[in-house]
């Protein structure tokens, strides 16, 4: 980035005054300005700033999301540093890594020293220090004294750091490190006279210098700060020293919210293993339980030894920080009813490949065919061994938590003729899908082209777009299958696909790929690929055709289809997310937009011809001079056309060889000259002297 231009003036206005007044009642250093402007540099989250310790490779989010701006009602706001709301953060901020810092500086004896001594430490104190900072994010513009190096030494100088900079705080609520660079950060020594303040560098976006933030620390340290989650908007308590992954919910009253360590499930089967029942809450209050119906607590287990319904009660106090604990569990101890879904073909013709038969239990436990008449089953396929019927019965035994399906009995076909045409499916379904989430599509098709049957069971449900695709939606947690089966008819044979198991979840996880082209020329800007999901898992990219991905970067070299594959695996509760984006990489600049010639203007001194191969950008400027008989050019460029146009003057037209279009965002404004004539022919010609102005 390039440091330049000032700002200053209006936005000064009003800063002495509340100042003066807050230096009555806080901490905040005060210096005096000596004859001299006191350069504030602006810093957005994305930079690295001048003199960077180190540049941390990726390209986090930045955004503050749903956790929005801190207002700020006044010019220099100051404020404590534990602040309930001060900072925001995501459910992994593991970008901001004190441990690959601290990794960074074991490697640079130099800047360790210089890092140490910012800070006020010994350079062998530099790991137990950073593993104690909590990473957060700023949800104001905030003035601090950041540090750089050069030359050897920690360079101060006071900054503005953009809302949605990643820091690494103290446990007195403190910035004490940018992530981004790793600089060192102190609390912002505010100017005795703030009208002397200058602003260097561009502004974002929103920046109001009036509406600056200053950290003060607390008076004592804190375990855990209440900060508010950018991807869901809730406020949750982070524990000193942890990245997100421990985030506790919080209470109307920013109270902590406990929970026992123990998974209660809602369904058992009697006699199953008792359940052991925690002593304490996650915020070590003691738990008391009691129980209504079929059940027991002996010596701290759950046990469930009768068919019916348990009702288990958890209670704790509330003790600061924690609220009180009241929560009850209804399990069904006992088997739970199951049934059998069979789609059975309508006639089988002797002689025909033998197919599987279509069929699940809700339970998704193996299933028992017995097969009678003119046909046999045999490892799960369907034999017509003459003409007749076939009568083919399906059984579930259950076990200790499913009660036996009702059989169910199909009755096939069996019919001497002519093979027929057999019939292939082709069929994916997501191994995971999250509960209450938009449905997922299904791919799924046949060779050669029928109509197709889904079935599934409970836990998903199987619905179609305004297209008519087939898409899949969890209803319930817990796994489900599915099928599809492509009926027979005189013509085509019965086929089923392999059965799938989808696992519904309890979310899932997305990636911000909105701005993502579909079409691109070749050469166009790199696309910044999002290194994490939205829960922040690591995303994998897969690509086909000519484009590639250097670090986070997708490129287009080469004209040509790309086709960009971005997986997420599941992660916790949390379900799996794919997505394939295509994108078209076209050699030649494609025309959105329309152009004007404005007017002409032609001076001619001396003949000279004069061949180039220019180029176009939305930036550029070409113009031709004729001096003393010299000729100067400067070029503009135009990239993207298969083949090179030509320039010339031998004939008093001007033409554009091959044709060739401009594509958005590209706009040509006056002064847009061409003299004495515009026409499209097969080559591109000046009359003696032109002056072309493209601006």
């Amino acid at each position: 980035m390039v440091w330049t231009g000032w700002v200053r003036g209006p936005w000064a206005i009003g800063l002495t005054a509340v100042v003066a007044a807050a230096t009555l009642f806080s901490s905040v250093a005060i210096f005096a300005a000596v004859n001299d402007e006191i350069e504030v540099l602006l810093e957005p989250a994305d930079s690295d700033g001048p003199d960077p310790f180190f540049i941390l490779d990726g390209n986090p989010d930045l955004r503050l999301g749903a956790a929005g701006p801190l207002s700020l009602t006044t010019t220099i706001s100051l404020r404590t540093g534990v602040q309930p709301g001060l900072y925001g953060g995501s459910g992994s901020d593991g970008y901001c890594d004190p441990e690959l810092i601290a990794e960074f500086l074991r490697g640079d004896r130099a800047k360790a020293e210089a890092w140490a001594g910012v800070v006020g430490i010994d350079v062998d104190e530099i790991d137990t220090y950073l593993s104690e900072l909590t990473p957060l994010r700023l949800r104001a513009d905030t003035l601090v004294t950041n540090h750089g190096f050069r030359n050897g030494t920690a360079t101060p100088r006071l900054s503005v750091l953009q809302a949605g900079t990643m820091v690494l705080v103290d446990k007195f609520g403190v910035p004490r490190v940018r992530c981004k660079c790793g600089n060192p950060l102190a609390p912002a020594e505010v100017p005795e006279n703030p009208d002397d303040m200058v602003f260097v560098g561009e502004p974002w976006e929103g920046f109001e210098p009036p509406r600056i933030l200053v950290v003060e620390p607390a008076e004592e340290p804190v375990e855990y700060f209440i900060i508010i989650r950018i991807d869901t908007g809730e406020r949750m308590a982070r524990p000193i020293g942890t990245s997100g992954e421990d985030d506790i919910p919080v209470d109307g009253e920013d109270n902590l919210i406990p929970t026992i360590d123990v998974e209660i499930p809602s369904n058992v089967g009697v006699d199953e293993e008792p359940i052991p029942l925690p002593d304490t809450t996650t915020g070590d209050v003691p738990v008391s339980y009691r129980v209504d119906g079929p059940c027991e607590i002996i010596d701290g287990y759950l046990h469930l030894r009768e068919e019916g319904r348990c009702v288990l009660h958890a209670q704790a106090d509330a003790v600061e920080p924690w609220a009180a604990f009241d929560e009850t569990f209804d399990i069904l101890v006992g088997q739970l009813t199951q049934e059998i879904i069979v789609v059975p073909p309508a006639r089988l013709v002797v002689g025909e490949p033998s197919p599987p038969l279509a069929a699940i239990a809700t339970s998704l436990l193996p299933i028992s065919f017995e097969a009678s008449g003119a046909c046999d089953f045999t490892r799960g396929r369907i034999v017509g061994n003459e003409e007749g019927g076939c009568s083919l019965t399906l059984t579930q035994e259950g076990d200790h938590r499913w009660q036996p399906a009702a059989a169910v009995t199909v009755k096939i076909a069996i019919q001497d003729g002519s093979p027929r045409e057999p019939v292939s499916i082709s069929f994916r379904a997501p191994s995971q899908i999250g509960l209450g989430q938009p449905p997922v599509p299904l791919e799924v098709e046949s060779d050669p082209p029928r109509d197709l049957r889904l079935e599934t069971t409970e836990g998903c449900e199987i619905t179609t777009d305004p297209s008519g695709a087939y898409q899949i939606g969890g209803t319930r947690i817990g796994a489900c299958q599915i099928m599809a089966v492509a009926i027979d008819d005189d013509e085509h044979q019965y086929a089923v696909s392999e059965i799938q198991t989808v696992e519904v979840l309890s979310g899932v996880q997305t990636i911000d790929l909105s701005g993502l082209p579909t079409r691109v020329q070749v050469g166009a800007p790199p696309f910044t690929l999002p290194p994490e999901s939205d829960s922040g898992t690591p995303v994998v990219y897969q690509l086909e055709g000519p484009c590639e991905v250097v670090g986070d970067q997708l490129h287009f070299p080469a004209a040509g289809e790309c086709m960009l594959m971005a997986d997420v695996p599941a992660t916790g509760s949390l379900a799996a997310f794919s997505h394939t984006a295509a994108i078209t990489v076209t050699a030649t600049i494609e025309s959105t937009t329309t152009t004007r010639a404005t007017r002409s203007t032609t001076t001619t001194t001396t003949t000279r011809r004069t061949t180039t191969e220019p180029s176009v950008t939305s930036s550029t400027r070409r113009r031709t001079t004729t001096t003393e008989g010299k000729t100067t050019t400067t070029e503009p460029r135009i990239s993207g056309s298969t083949t090179n146009p030509k320039l010339s003057t031998s004939s008093p037209s001007l033409t554009i060889s091959p044709p060739f279009t401009i594509s958005p965002p590209f706009t040509i404004s006056p002064p847009f000259t061409i003299s004495p004539t515009f026409t499209i022919s097969p080559t591109l010609t000046f009359p003696t002297k032109s002056e072309v102005v493209i601006n």
